[in-house]
């Protein structure tokens, strides 16, 4: 098992992240690795998260100034996006069936960053429907590509060619890893979200 694979190597420290389970930890923590949970699910929390990974590793000043190097670079971008209003958009993070994230976790928080307003105001992951997104109608159409989104079809999708973003040709892929995965290059990620949002802005 996976455990066994992780018990073989002798860790002193266990990260553990999204879906480890309850009693994984435990089977962990009696090989007498120490486990740490991180989780985090706003711009915040990670922040918070990559400090705590800091002091239990023994690199709290690496970590500290990760951190302030990451707040700077997306501070950047906001500033500079804050000359224009924000952008209503729309994020897929699944296809079929639709789902999109919603306030309160890490991908609105790299909108709001980048200077978009996302038009899902619903928490957390949500299951959407063509006839609400019609309704929004976002000005931008921003999806991951991925497993479980091939947003390449777009057009091709019964009743997505109505969509404002669609006709204008403001379907944005964006890649997976710097949007999806809580770490340092989210700043990377919200400057990807910046120039699909204010083009003009951050033309090269």
């Amino acid at each position: 098992t996976n455990i066994e694979a992780v018990a073989a190597v002798e860790p002193d420290l266990v990260l553990a992240t999204t879906g480890v389970q309850s009693d994984a930890i435990q089977q962990l923590e009696d090989i007498g690795a120490v486990v740490v949970a991180v989780d985090p699910q706003t711009l915040e929390e990670l922040y918070s998260s990559i400090v705590m990974v800091g002091e239990v590793t023994g690199t709290a000043e690496k970590a500290d100034a990760l951190v302030a190097d990451m707040r700077a670079g997306i501070e950047y971008v906001s500033e500079l996006a804050a000359q224009e209003e924000p952008v209503a958009c729309f994020i897929e993070i699944a296809q079929d069936p639709l789902f999109t994230a919603g306030s309160g976790i890490l991908l609105d928080d790299l909108i709001t960053a980048a200077g978009g307003r996302n038009v899902v105001t619903e928490p957390g992951y949500v299951p959407y429907s063509l006839e609400q997104l019609l309704q929004d109608d976002p000005a931008v159409y921003l999806a991951t590509l991925g497993s479980m989104s091939d947003p390449a079809d777009l057009k091709e999708r019964p009743g997505f060619e109505a969509l404002s973003a669609v006709r204008n040709e403001r379907v944005v892929v964006l890649e997976d890893n710097l949007v999806s995965r809580p770490g340092p290059r989210i700043v990377q990620g919200v400057g990807e979200i910046a120039v699909a949002l204010h083009p003009g802005l951050f033309a090269e």
